[in-house]
């Protein structure tokens, strides 16, 4: 007669990788997030990150998490306050700018060798 394992639904679900996961618990968003826990209970509370209550428990969409990374890259949240600050950076503008650098230095540079030949 076949051994029946109680625990394997529980084992299985503890194999299942976050990446595979639709929701997330508290614990795992915030490990996706790389913030800690009060920190992801503040932005929650401040609406930031979307979830559902499930029973007693806070769980976190994949997609919701996701987006707050994607629309929150360039800006910066006052951990005190909650503001939001847009941070500038523009990488266009940055890329142009050291193309032409580079261009100035390459100048610069044939300049230096006809002056030595």
């Amino acid at each position: 007669m076949p051994k029946i394992d109680l625990n394997a639904e529980k084992k299985q679900r503890e194999m299942m990788l976050v990446s595979d996961k639709l929701m997330l618990t508290p614990d795992e968003a915030k490990e996706m997030l790389n913030i800690g826990r009060n920190t992801l209970i503040a932005y929650t509370e401040a609406g930031f990150i979307p979830f559902i209550w499930s029973g007693s428990k806070r769980l976190y969409p994949r997609w919701g998490l996701e987006a707050f990374a994607y629309n929150f890259a360039f800006k910066r949240i006052d951990s005190q306050t909650l503001e939001v600050q847009h941070v500038d950076n523009d990488y266009l503008e940055l890329i142009e700018r050291l193309k032409k650098e580079n261009q100035d230095m390459k100048s610069k540079l044939e300049v230096a060798k006809k002056a030595l030949s």
